[in-house]
């Protein structure tokens, strides 16, 4: 038992160190090193938090990233990073970013019992 809680409070540690991270540095007035270090903790995120690279993730289509993630925290977690990529991307790129977000969005709330 003690084993599990050790486990579950490493993982929240690294689930808010993660966040931390990103939030950091997204949303500011970026250089352009600051920009990548953003970019480099929105990585770190997709593996960090997801579990998958980003690659992989990138490269689905909608339905298929919902069965890699399942529709709960780590459906959210994405959804949340998405936002997080869009406010560092330029304008075709964070038009592309939201959208997914808001069809992965709807999709998750369409599903939700």
């Amino acid at each position: 038992m003690q084993v599990e809680q050790d486990f579950l409070q490493r993982q929240i540690r690294q689930i808010v160190q993660a966040l931390a991270r990103i939030t950091g540095v997204a949303g500011a007035r970026l250089d352009d090193r600051k920009r990548r270090e953003a970019r480099d903790a929105i990585d770190r995120g997709y593996e960090d938090l997801l579990g998958v690279e980003r690659a992989a993730i990138e490269h689905v289509d909608d339905a298929s990233a919902v069965m890699m993630l399942g529709r709960g925290d780590k459906l959210d977690l994405y959804i949340w990073l998405l936002a997080r990529d869009a406010e560092l991307s330029e304008p075709a790129r964070a038009s592309a970013l939201r959208e997914r977000a808001a069809r992965l969005a709807r999709s998750s709330a369409d599903r939700a019992p």
